[in-house]
């Protein structure tokens, strides 16, 4: 959560999102994950800060498998640098086990969000921080100070 290159990420496809959804948009946080073998992530819809999500396969270690992730049942590749948009508080997404004959392998994806700026959720700018770049307390260390790093209006 709040990673310095996602948030980054987060502020420089703005645009993109705009363009690509035709909304305006307030962006309200990043995740990224690493996952390996035995990963799942299971079917859900999202909370309201990310009405309006991307996904982007950031990279991976494998050859010759092929591990979509599925929106409503239907699936979509993403190769390194590919991004899905959708709206995650309504479309059940998910991705079956990651699993491949390589005990080592990974895959690392990003997820910014954002909210239609004229739609119901618009208190979730920021993802009701002061700003992208800043830590909610659920994710500040004991030795952090909870400074934004990004100072984004």
């Amino acid at each position: 959560y709040a990673d310095p290159a996602m948030e980054t990420l987060l502020v420089q496809l703005h645009e993109t999102m705009e363009k690509n959804t035709g909304l305006t948009l307030f962006p309200t946080y990043s995740f990224y994950r690493v996952y390996r073998n035995g990963h799942i992530l299971k079917p859900h819809t999202d909370r309201p800060s990310c009405e309006i999500s991307t996904t982007m396969c950031l990279n991976y270690s494998y050859e010759n498998y092929s591990w979509p992730i599925y929106m409503e049942g239907n699936s979509v590749e993403l190769n390194p640098g590919d991004m899905v948009i959708y709206r995650g508080c309504d479309l059940k997404h998910w991705r079956d086990e990651f699993k491949t004959d390589n005990l080592d392998d990974w895959h690392v994806q990003g997820f910014f969000h954002y909210v239609d700026a004229n739609g119901p959720y618009t208190d979730y700018k920021f993802d009701r921080r002061n700003s992208v770049g800043e830590f909610t307390k659920k994710y500040v260390r004991a030795n952090q100070v909870n400074k934004p790093y990004i100072q984004y209006l």
